[in-house]
């Protein structure tokens, strides 16, 4: 009975999901203007709603360093959401020591329009001053897709 349950969960899962294969690229600049040199370590996610699902990573996470500025350029990818889904709700986590006493900060940021699902490529384009940022806030970025 419990494996005939289990079946009957797996299979209902599999049909709520919406499926596409989407690529995602990040221009990234964070800028800094605490400190001469400063590090951080962010990560890309797609922020899931349902009850006992947790973020799905889109990107690896990126250690790194920039000096007043840091750009790079980060890409990933999803393979769908849930059926109900419009899109991918990207966030952002960073944490950075942008602070004049070099403390360490945690900064989400909500990223904002979504990116539809099955577009294909969603580039967004992220400006961020990071000076003293930290807890969560919506960030409305630019989104192109390819």
């Amino acid at each position: 009975m419990r494996g005939l349950i289990s079946l009957l969960l797996l299979v209902c899962t599999y049909f709520m999901v919406a499926d596409a294969d989407d690529q995602f690229f990040f221009n990234v600049k964070l800028t800094c203007d605490a400190r001469q040199k400063f590090s951080y370590n962010l990560q890309f996610l797609e922020q899931d709603y349902w009850w006992g699902n947790g973020n799905d990573p889109i990107t690896a996470q990126r250690i790194g360093e920039g000096r007043r500025t840091a750009e790079f350029v980060q890409n990933g990818w999803q393979n769908g959401d849930e059926a109900w889904s419009t899109g991918y709700d990207v966030i952002m986590v960073l944490y950075h020591d942008c602070h004049e006493s070099g403390k360490e900060m945690k900064l989400t940021l909500h990223i904002k329009p979504q990116c539809e699902i099955g577009k294909g490529v969603c580039r967004y384009t992220i400006n961020k001053d990071i000076k003293e940022a930290e807890g969560e806030e919506d960030f409305h970025a630019k989104l192109s897709y390819e």
